[in-house]
Protein backbone atom coordinates (compact mmCIF):
# COMPACT_ATOMS: atom_id res chain seq x y z
CA UNK A 1 0.00 0.00 0.00
CA UNK A 2 2.77 2.04 0.97
CA UNK A 3 6.12 2.43 -0.61
CA UNK A 4 8.69 4.04 1.59
CA UNK A 5 12.25 4.31 -0.19
CA UNK A 6 14.58 6.22 1.97
CA UNK A 7 17.96 6.66 0.93
CA UNK A 8 19.91 9.06 3.59
CA UNK A 9 23.18 9.85 2.30
CA UNK A 10 23.54 13.41 3.54
CA UNK A 11 21.43 16.37 4.32
CA UNK A 12 21.73 20.40 3.54
CA UNK A 13 24.87 22.15 5.05
CA UNK A 14 27.54 20.29 4.11
CA UNK A 15 26.25 17.74 7.58
CA UNK A 16 26.80 14.15 6.51
CA UNK A 17 24.57 11.34 8.33
CA UNK A 18 26.33 8.29 9.40
CA UNK A 19 25.07 5.21 7.80
CA UNK A 20 24.15 3.58 11.15
CA UNK A 21 22.18 6.75 11.53
CA UNK A 22 20.48 6.56 8.29
CA UNK A 23 19.50 2.91 8.56
CA UNK A 24 18.09 3.80 11.99
CA UNK A 25 16.18 6.85 10.43
CA UNK A 26 14.88 4.01 7.69
CA UNK A 27 13.43 1.57 9.98
CA UNK A 28 11.99 4.20 12.00
CA UNK A 29 10.06 5.65 9.20
CA UNK A 30 9.60 1.77 8.07
CA UNK A 31 7.58 1.23 11.32
CA UNK A 32 5.85 4.62 10.98
CA UNK A 33 4.57 2.81 7.57
CA UNK A 34 3.35 -0.09 8.91
CA UNK A 35 1.43 2.05 11.41
CA UNK A 36 3.41 1.22 14.62
CA UNK A 37 2.41 4.63 17.20
CA UNK A 38 4.81 6.62 17.40
CA UNK A 39 5.32 6.57 21.29
CA UNK A 40 6.35 3.31 20.80
CA UNK A 41 9.08 4.27 17.45
CA UNK A 42 10.79 6.95 19.82
CA UNK A 43 10.54 5.06 22.92
CA UNK A 44 9.20 7.24 25.71
CA UNK A 45 6.38 9.25 26.21
CA UNK A 46 5.45 12.03 28.43
CA UNK A 47 2.75 11.66 31.48
CA UNK A 48 2.33 13.25 34.60
CA UNK A 49 5.75 15.17 34.63
CA UNK A 50 7.85 11.57 33.96
CA UNK A 51 8.97 10.24 30.66
CA UNK A 52 7.91 6.72 30.84
CA UNK A 53 9.72 4.07 28.29
CA UNK A 54 7.73 2.31 26.13
CA UNK A 55 7.43 -1.13 24.04
CA UNK A 56 5.16 -3.00 23.17
CA UNK A 57 2.64 -4.13 24.65
CA UNK A 58 2.99 -1.31 27.07
CA UNK A 59 -0.30 1.23 27.31
CA UNK A 60 0.08 4.03 25.73
CA UNK A 61 -1.25 6.99 28.18
CA UNK A 62 -3.09 9.26 26.68
CA UNK A 63 -4.40 12.97 27.62
CA UNK A 64 -7.48 11.62 28.65
CA UNK A 65 -6.56 9.44 31.01
CA UNK A 66 -3.80 12.26 33.22
CA UNK A 67 -7.22 14.59 33.46
CA UNK A 68 -8.25 11.22 34.96
CA UNK A 69 -5.49 10.53 36.89
CA UNK A 70 -5.91 14.14 38.45
CA UNK A 71 -9.95 13.49 38.74
CA UNK A 72 -8.90 10.44 40.86
CA UNK A 73 -6.32 12.51 43.14
CA UNK A 74 -8.58 14.91 43.72
CA UNK A 75 -12.01 13.72 43.79
CA UNK A 76 -11.31 12.16 47.53
CA UNK A 77 -10.39 15.66 48.76
CA UNK A 78 -13.92 17.01 47.63
CA UNK A 79 -15.48 13.89 48.85
CA UNK A 80 -14.21 15.23 52.46
CA UNK A 81 -15.31 18.13 51.83
CA UNK A 82 -18.19 17.25 51.24
CA UNK A 83 -18.79 15.58 53.73
CA UNK A 84 -17.27 18.04 56.39
CA UNK A 85 -19.67 20.36 55.10
CA UNK A 86 -22.82 17.40 56.04
CA UNK A 87 -21.12 17.42 59.48
CA UNK A 88 -21.28 21.04 59.50
CA UNK A 89 -17.70 21.05 60.31
CA UNK A 90 -16.94 23.28 57.76
CA UNK A 91 -19.37 25.86 56.02
CA UNK A 92 -20.95 26.39 52.26
CA UNK A 93 -17.62 28.93 51.15
CA UNK A 94 -14.97 26.63 51.48
CA UNK A 95 -16.40 23.77 49.69
CA UNK A 96 -17.10 26.25 46.94
CA UNK A 97 -13.33 27.40 47.19
CA UNK A 98 -12.17 23.85 47.11
CA UNK A 99 -14.24 23.02 44.35
CA UNK A 100 -13.51 26.21 42.13
CA UNK A 101 -9.66 25.64 42.45
CA UNK A 102 -9.81 21.86 41.68
CA UNK A 103 -11.64 23.06 38.67
CA UNK A 104 -9.40 25.65 37.60
CA UNK A 105 -6.37 23.19 38.27
CA UNK A 106 -8.50 20.47 35.49
CA UNK A 107 -8.30 23.69 32.99
CA UNK A 108 -4.84 23.93 33.31
CA UNK A 109 -3.79 20.42 32.09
Amino acid sequence: MYAACVQLVSVPGDTEVSLDAASHIELMVQQRLNRMPLQYIVNSWDFHRISVKLVPPVFIPRPETEVAFYVLIFCPVLLVFIILLNLQFVNESVVFTVCYKFAKILLLL
